[in-house]
């Protein structure tokens, strides 16, 4: 038998018992340990620590002077309890993530309890899941995991979704944006308006989800023929490093790329909503128009502010009510289905056309 929770007893019998909690009228007694043992042929253990968890949620509770539980009649009748573990750094694209995954959950009647950390090289995912009954992990923009928390991936006991970051390699649920798709759809367009001279402006860190936009901005360039002197000329790297002001650093770094002798470009591809507002500013502040010199478009993120922007950006976009049906359905999988091969799903995008882009 797998080592998944959903396969432990203590699992199975924490969800029987909330699920008939749930049908009980506040007030009423519970059955004894010793009764829940035989129903459930359970050790003494294991139903103590199904009704621990009951206690926690406020499903149950114990009034003073008595020895039976009783059921609470202010409680949260959820059915599955799940950890949403996030950093604590300031992020329109994560709020929104969140509030999709939660919003999907509601028709589930699930709960989340929020986890934040601060960094992952002393995050602890097994603490941060607790009691809960999964957890949905929405990692920082790094590279690679640290070992600890690819150990943790790994040699998972609870079912666990992550967000955003490739964990294809590991045995859990994965919900990504599909990215390749991303900078194809944005160099389409372009490429459709007559552009060639199309810059794109790095302005994320390195990580699984934006390094696929710049592949696929690199193949389309060289399928135009243009040279790879002429590619690495117009590749703006901004340097932005994990956890930092993507939108001051971009602004600086561009800015200093647009005043010294650069490529000639007609078109700019952000990997990202915050760049292109970044973009938008220094180009404005150098007198160069948007559209009618130069054509911008980018990755409108998770709470996209696009017709919010001067002109309005043209963007590549998701639903994120999708993205968080998708979550939901990949756990629900994982406690139905723990034998399975949790799902890696890749969201598609599409492409908002606005007033930055225009035919050359």
């Amino acid at each position: 038998m797998p080592k998944g929770l959903a396969n432990t007893k203590h699992f199975r019998l924490t969800c029987e018992l909330r699920q008939q909690v749930g049908l009980m009228m506040p007030g009423t007694p519970l059955p004894t340990v010793s009764e829940l043992r035989k129903r459930f042929s359970a050790s003494q253990s294991t139903v103590e620590r199904a009704m621990s968890v009951l206690k926690r949620d406020g499903l149950v509770h114990r009034p003073a002077g008595k020895k039976r539980l009783l059921v609470s009649k202010i409680s949260p009748r959820a059915l599955h309890r799940i950890a949403l573990i996030r950093s604590d750094y300031p992020s329109e694209d994560f709020e929104a993530l969140c509030r999709a995954v939660v919003d999907a959950a509601v028709e589930k009647n699930w709960l989340f309890d929020l986890v934040n950390f601060r960094d992952q090289s002393t995050l602890d995912l097994e603490w941060a899941i607790g009691d809960n009954d999964a957890g949905v992990f929405l990692p920082t923009s790094e590279s690679v995991f640290p070992a600890h928390i690819v150990d943790a991936l790994r040699w998972k006991r609870k079912p666990i979704v992550v967000l955003q970051e490739s964990a294809e390699e590991f045995p859990v649920g994965n919900i990504l944006v599909d990215n390749d798709m991303v900078g194809r759809l944005a160099m389409e367009h372009l490429i459709d308006l007559g552009h060639k001279k199309i810059a794109l402006v790095l302005d994320q860190p390195h990580d699984s989800m934006i390094l696929p936009r710049v592949a696929t901005w690199r193949r389309m360039m060289s399928q135009m023929k243009i040279a790879e002197d002429n590619i690495e000329g117009l590749f703006v790297d901004c340097g932005v490093q994990p956890m930092q002001d993507a939108l001051r650093t971009t602004y600086n770094r561009f800015g200093q790329w647009l005043d010294k002798p650069h490529a000639e470009f007609t078109a700019i591809f952000c990997t990202s909503c915050k760049g292109a507002m970044a973009v938008l500013r220094a180009l404005r502040e150098r007198n160069i128009e948007v559209p009618g010199q130069v054509s911008v478009i980018a990755f409108a993120g998770e709470a996209s502010l696009s017709d919010f922007f001067s002109p309005p950006l043209t963007t590549i976009e998701i639903e994120t009510a999708t993205y968080g049906q998708a979550v939901i359905e990949t756990i629900e999988q994982m406690f139905t289905s723990p034998d399975r091969q949790p799902q890696q799903i890749q969201v598609e995008p599409y492409l908002s056309v606005r007033q930055s882009t225009k035919r050359i």
